[in-house]
């Protein structure tokens, strides 16, 4: 009976022994499994703050670009400001074209003629040619383009033709058409209102 309960007892130990192995084991295998999907979420979650830092980058990048276009449309609207002063709305054309021959003559030169004429469309705007005719000195036709040129109406020298009319008085006799650009799209020269000379 001694040798049953040893053996009884052996064998109560062995199993206890095979389930603590068994035990031991299982839970190495679940701690791998823990260790390996733990790792899989910190690599998942790794790879998801770096995905927020990337857009948070792309987003800061994104609200410089937004800084930047702003500025320019800013730019560009100012610049078209001052175009669209540049060429007036209204038709006040008579009143630059006198102005011009009045800084004509302020520079020395002696108009002879004064002519607009027909207004050439170029999209939204005319160009109004105006052909001058006039008798002067080099300097007084290089003051008077000068100027033309500082002008806050667009405008521009589209033809220039010099020729000696005397030398004895260093007398130039000058043709020259300037472009206006304008809102109107009807002909000067046609315009009951006034007439140049």
């Amino acid at each position: 009976m001694k040798s049953k309960r040893l053996s009884a007892s052996r064998y109560r130990l062995q199993s206890h022994a095979v389930a603590a192995v068994l035990c031991a084991a299982t839970a190495s295998f679940q701690y791998s499994a823990s260790s390996i999907r733990s790792a899989t979420v910190r690599t998942e979650l790794e790879a998801r703050v770096t995905q927020q830092q990337s857009l948070a980058g792309d987003s800061e990048a994104l609200n410089e670009r937004l800084r930047f276009l702003t500025a320019e449309v800013q730019e560009h609207t100012k610049s078209l400001h001052s175009l669209r002063q540049s060429i007036p709305a209204t038709s006040n054309e008579h009143a630059f074209i006198e102005k011009l021959a009045s800084q004509a003559e302020d520079c020395g030169l002696e108009i002879h003629e004064l002519q607009p004429g027909d207004v050439k469309q170029m999209n939204q705007f005319g160009l109004i040619p105006v052909r001058v005719s006039a008798l002067g000195s080099w300097s007084a036709l290089c003051h008077f383009l000068k100027r033309l040129r500082e002008t806050e109406r667009l405008c521009g020298v589209e033809e220039c033709r010099i020729s000696v009319a005397d030398r004895s008085k260093d007398q130039l006799r000058i043709n020259v058409t300037i472009g206006i650009f304008s809102a109107r799209t009807t002909s000067l020269a046609s315009d009951p209102e006034r007439s140049f000379q």
